[in-house]
């Protein structure tokens, strides 16, 4: 309901400060160019990773497939440059008053899908593991980042709506990079704490969830 209640709020504010022209490039053109970076850059590469991770005759380590994962990032850069070109050269033209910041938002936004996938490792380990509430926390606050920078950047001018996208998804896939890394950063650092312990209690598992204060729980079947 809370989350429901922000989104409303949001979306109340867009439609009384934006203009529908720049709604339309904004929720159309430039989400558009996003999710089809993504889909094409990502979406077979995982697929075959998660595919890798549950076959019993899987020859793959761990290591090569975060190195598939990476191959993400080069084909990021490569495909941005067809569809940059598609969006500013080959749809129809937006009006002519919108054009330099429609290209700011065309660029920002590939540059963003570029930066989002070198959390690509991570974001695939976390799905294999099913940490389901770092991917809720992770995506809500993505949105949230994104439109409390919007909004601030609109309130402060409200001509710059387009240039204002494109900076708040930047600084949005920002907190999905942050996220992933600053998470398994600390997350590996207690495990190997715990696998210590484990070690000390000489693989007395009681043990260690009782010294660990019941938390040994998110670190076991780690192997």
């Amino acid at each position: 309901i809370f989350c429901r209640a922000i989104t409303f709020a949001i979306n109340a504010f867009i439609l009384r400060n934006v203009h529908h022209d720049v709604l339309g490039i904004m929720n159309v053109r430039l989400l558009l160019l996003e999710s089809t970076l993504l889909f094409l850059s990502k979406e077979s590469i995982t697929r075959a990773a998660l595919s890798s991770t549950t076959q019993h005759n899987n020859k793959c380590t761990w290591a090569q497939l975060i190195n598939q994962m990476w191959i993400t990032v080069p084909m990021s850069c490569l495909l941005s440059i067809p569809c940059l070109y598609v969006w500013l050269n080959v749809l129809s033209p937006v009006s002519e008053a919108y054009v330099p910041a429609y290209r700011f938002g065309c660029i920002a936004m590939a540059f963003s899908c570029i930066c989002e996938l070198t959390a690509e490792a991570p974001a695939f380990v976390g799905q294999v593991f099913c940490f389901v509430k770092l991917k809720v926390i992770l995506d809500t606050l993505h949105i949230f980042i994104r439109s409390f920078v919007f909004i601030l950047l609109v309130l402060h001018n409200k001509n710059i709506a387009i240039y204002a996208f494109g900076i708040a998804q930047f600084f949005s896939c920002l907190t999905i990079i942050i996220g992933f890394y600053g998470f398994f950063h600390i997350y590996i650092k207690r495990l190997k704490n715990y696998r210590q312990i484990l070690k000390k209690n000489e693989g007395n598992v009681e043990e260690t969830r009782k010294q660990m204060n019941g938390a040994s729980h998110y670190y076991e079947n780690m192997n």
